[in-house]
């Protein structure tokens, strides 16, 4: 059973960016994940139900414990982090 959206309600949509989509026309790409982009059209449907739509994008600074080049790991590559 579908649940009432309240005009207090808003959909929240964390760290969607380009880099997670396939390389079109040169845009994009640089960390792609296969069919990233098939989330888009969805998202899209969805804000359209919603009277907020709030868009997160994730960030971080140079020499990051989460770029592959600071700890001599291939990309993807699973490590510990500290806690």
């Amino acid at each position: 059973m579908p649940i009432p959206l309240q005009p207090t309600d808003a959909l929240l949509v964390i760290d969607v960016q380009n880099d997670f989509c396939p390389a079109v026309n040169g845009i994009g790409g640089a960390l792609a994940v296969k069919d990233g982009d098939q989330v888009v059209p969805i998202i899209n449907a969805f804000a359209q139900k919603f009277d907020h739509f709030i868009l997160t994008q994730d960030w971080h600074p140079a020499g990051h414990l989460s770029f592959a080049t600071t700890h001599s790991r291939q990309p993807y590559e699973v490590i510990a982090a500290p806690s």
